[in-house]
């Protein structure tokens, strides 16, 4: 089952917005200026800054926004 994720910047232009495949990678461009995040299913993403895993951003399904996704926020 795939997860829907949007990510998008300070200024509300979007990256990237899709349903992620099990085991699919996505990586925020460097120069992305305040990148976020939006989801529905916090609960089923892993998030990796420089290979090492974060915690989770929830451990239940429910909506988020405007989530940063900089590697000083998580």
């Amino acid at each position: 089952q795939g997860v829907w994720v949007k990510f998008y910047d300070a200024a509300g232009r979007q990256l990237m917005q899709k349903q992620m495949a099990l085991g699919e990678s996505y990586t925020v461009p460097a120069e992305a200026n305040g990148p976020m995040l939006r989801t529905a299913r916090p609960d089923a993403l892993r998030i990796t800054v420089g290979g090492r895993e974060v915690p989770r951003l929830s451990d239940r399904q429910r909506t988020m926004a405007d989530v940063p996704v900089t590697a000083s926020a998580l």
